[in-house]
């Protein structure tokens, strides 16, 4: 194990699933909850 482990390379941008919703990480939970009032916001608010 004399080579480092290369760093994660930045994943690309999620791609949108459905038009005017969060994005498909938002999309595990938020969706569920309120995919129409802004996931983002409700992560900041919790």
């Amino acid at each position: 194990m004399s080579t480092p482990a290369p760093p994660p390379s930045p994943k690309p941008p999620p791609a949108p699933a459905r038009e005017g919703e969060a994005p498909a990480e938002d999309l595990d939970l938020e969706e569920d909850i309120a995919p129409n009032l802004g996931g983002e916001d409700q992560m900041q608010d919790a």
